[in-house]
């Protein structure tokens, strides 16, 4: 079994652990997260969380199920970078609420040192180009924006609705 291999699997798996600890041990995201972000708790729920992350985990075995070509590497790249980017999510959201984010520490020691491996040994090998790192890495900073900008609108329609 080759590196990129493995991190072509490492990747799904980590989102897995990543969602254990966010939901199931310990658990209790989703009201840390309201807590977190009030502007938008009205917007998130189990409903919106479930879809969310089964679409990442199932955009994030995409590399698995194909073969080592350049568009599967750049997928795998676009993905590290969104799961990447929640590294900072949880360290920003556990330093502001002055409390621990559920998904703290499987960002910290899972998904880090996956994320910078990843990124390196494709740059490394010469199997993508600075220039593509960079661009997937953008992939992860515009999700969480998009994320965030959607749920503010579902909650600016909720309170339309609600007078």
């Amino acid at each position: 079994m080759n590196t990129t291999t493995v991190l072509f699997g490492l990747l799904p798996l980590s989102i897995i652990l990543h969602n254990i600890e966010e939901f199931v041990y310990p658990g209790g995201f989703l009201d840390w997260y309201k807590k977190y972000k009030p502007e938008i708790a009205d917007s998130i729920n189990p409903k919106i969380l479930a879809i969310t992350n089964i679409l990442l985990i199932g955009g994030s075995l995409n590399s698995i199920l194909n073969n080592e070509s350049v568009l599967t590497i750049i997928l795998w790249l676009a993905f590290a970078s969104i799961v990447g980017i929640n590294i900072f999510y949880h360290i920003q959201g556990s330093f502001l609420t002055k409390s621990y984010s559920p998904g703290l520490i499987t960002s910290l020691i899972v998904y880090l040192p996956l994320v910078i491996y990843g990124y390196y040994y494709f740059l490394s090998t010469g199997k993508i180009t600075a220039w593509i790192a960079v661009l997937c890495s953008l992939t992860g900073i515009l999700s969480q924006i998009l994320l965030y900008y959607n749920h503010k609108r579902r909650v600016r329609k909720m309170n339309l609705l609600n007078k």
